[in-house]
């Protein structure tokens, strides 16, 4: 029994040896095809992806392919990374120029990746690349890497790691290009000493490592490894599962996972809401005048939360800084159309009024419904957006305040004639500081003063 269990085993190891092997041979015999190809200008990413493709076996030769071009010929943008400044992110700009940080590398691996049909993902999260200090918190992501499936797993790789690294000088850092294959489907329990990942899952361990043990030392990271999970919690269900949800869904669901992983991160979150949300608005496949008015107030609130969390965001990265002023400007655009929306779903129900009490019931949320989303565009550059609210805005004021005028004509009781004219008072305040000169509403808002 224990000479078969020996003969087993000699028969597993040398079917590895030669598994790694033939891989060996064929990463190098991609690189050869790469290196040769090296004076050749492709002309376009599709380009690119067809000439990997042709050249490897299989997918994990085609991953491994994007993964040694991208870290030969392109440089990491080390003067826009030591000013914190967003540099090319768009693969194409990426391709063209030769020149990115983490996030602009990932997303030229997922495109490339995309090209061949590859499932690949980008990652953010937290990293002990340069400038990392021992012990201290992390509060937001700052780097990129890829997940990418080949078959039924995922691994894990970054490329800005495998392009060079990042060395002092006298006068600042330089980046000094060598290429490494170590962080090509490094497993995932060497990956987390130096990658942890937004949200637990793309650790891609039954017991992650959390995000306090990561910040304190890699000994406290080994001796976590060593633990047992004590719930049931699945990497790859959760993946799954992840994946089954719809885009919008999807992404809140990613916020909340990054927000509970370490609360002190909270700019996911707010994007999480506000992105979803502006894809849902500005597909007319998406609906939101199916909800109900408590429905929508429930959005509302959870858009302003994700403003909130954006306004206070205090990082000191410029590139952060100019993802979360786009992402305010997307907020605000977010809820003065949810506000619009509000305004026409209370009008749907709206009835003849027998009784000034009753009209008010109606009118008064309605206009401050616009109210809100006329103050909330104006924080935004979206004039077509803005002229449909003003348009409404206008239009309550004058239906509405022609509708007090007729009931305080009519009324006989003397303290409801003053809480009618308080109102009319009221309302055409609001209308001379709201309405601007420049709009359909000029001659109305001039009439009032």
């Amino acid at each position: 029994m224990l000479a078969l269990r020996k003969i087993f085993f000699l028969f597993f190891l040398l079917s590895q040896l030669t598994v790694f092997h033939n891989f060996l041979h064929s990463q190098t015999r991609i690189e050869d095809a790469i290196k040769k190809n090296s004076k050749h200008k492709f002309k376009s990413i599709d380009e690119l992806a067809n000439f990997i493709s042709s050249n490897a076996d299989d997918d994990r030769e085609k991953a491994y392919g994007v993964y040694y071009w991208i870290a030969t010929n392109v440089v990491y943008d080390v003067k826009k990374f030591m000013k914190g400044k967003p540099s090319f992110s768009k693969p194409e700009k990426v391709f063209e120029k030769g020149k990115a940080v983490c996030e602009g590398y990932a997303n030229l691996f997922k495109e490339l990746c995309k090209q061949m049909k590859l499932n690949c993902e980008v990652i953010a999260g937290y990293s002990k690349g340069y400038g990392y200090q021992p012990g201290k918190p992390f509060t937001e992501a700052d780097h990129a890497w890829n997940a990418v499936q080949i078959g039924a797993e995922w691994h894990l790789i970054d490329v800005t790691w495998a392009a060079g690294s990042i060395k002092k000088t006298l006068f600042g850092a330089r980046f000094v290009t060598e290429f490494n294959n170590d962080f090509f489907f490094l497993p995932p329990k060497e990956f987390v000493i130096t990658h942890l990942p937004e949200v637990p899952m793309w650790q891609m361990l039954n017991n992650p490592v959390p995000i306090k043990v990561f910040s304190a030392s890699n000994e406290k990271i080994y001796a976590h490894l060593k633990t047992t999970n004590p719930t049931n919690y699945n990497s790859g269900d959760t993946v799954n599962n992840f994946f089954s949800m719809k885009v919008p869904e999807r992404s809140i669901k990613y916020g909340a996972m990054a927000l509970e992983f370490n609360p002190q991160n909270i700019v996911p979150l707010a994007l999480s809401v506000i992105v979803p949300l502006k894809y849902k608005l500005e597909n007319t496949y998406f609906t939101f005048y199916d909800k109900t008015v408590r429905q929508t107030d429930s959005i509302i609130g959870m858009a302003a939360n994700a403003v909130e969390l954006l306004k206070n965001n205090k990082s000191s990265k410029e590139s952060v800084k100019e993802l979360v002023a786009i992402n305010l400007i997307n907020g605000y655009e977010v809820l003065s159309e949810l506000y619009f929306i509000k305004s026409e779903l209370i009008k749907k129900k709206e009835k003849t009024s027998a009784n000034f009490d009753s009209l008010l019931v109606t009118s008064k949320p309605i206009i401050e419904s616009l109210e809100k989303s006329v103050l909330l565009n104006r924080e935004t550059k979206n004039t077509k957006q803005f002229e449909k609210t003003d348009a409404a805005l206008c239009n309550a004021y004058k239906t509405y305040l022609d509708q007090y005028s007729a009931f305080l004509i009519k009324e006989t009781d003397e303290k409801k004639k003053k809480n009618i004219q308080k109102e009319i008072t009221e309302t055409n305040r609001n209308a001379k500081k709201i309405i601007v000169s420049n709009n359909s509403c000029f001659g109305f808002a001039k009439a009032l003063q």
